[in-house]
């Protein structure tokens, strides 16, 4: 039974990242969140860019994809990257410690690996 009252249910999105940022964003003082707040925004249409670009398109559906979908999706997932470091950077900032790393550009599997400094052997890179 879905008890949502007629509301659409939220994106995976939403549920892991938008609506966490807003409650970290609601829990700091004034400056910090007005600052992470924009960050969130500039996410929100980032992610909305990848959505748009990728409407219509399903994987198990054989269709032409439009020649400008997959840069438009990457131009999406570039700007969602900065704008989720933005945040990331402004809450390491608002709590003095160093603990969220930022994502990598894209580049080789080699130098983001070493970039974001994960284990190999944890996660079978």
């Amino acid at each position: 039974v879905n008890n949502n009252k007629g509301q659409g249910s939220p994106s995976k999105i939403e549920r892991d990242y938008t609506n966490t940022m807003r409650i970290i964003g609601l829990s700091m003082p004034p400056d910090e969140a007005e600052d992470m707040r924009d960050a969130q925004f500039k996410f929100e249409r980032a992610v909305a860019k990848i959505s748009k670009a990728v409407s219509g398109v399903r994987r198990d559906l054989p269709v032409e994809i439009d020649k400008n979908a997959v840069p438009n999706a990457k131009a999406g997932w570039e700007d969602g990257r900065v704008a989720l470091n933005e945040f990331f950077s402004l809450l390491n900032k608002a709590t003095g410690l160093d603990e969220l790393q930022l994502m990598p550009a894209a580049g080789t599997l080699e130098d983001m690996t070493k970039e974001y400094g994960r284990s190999a052997s944890r996660y079978n890179v």
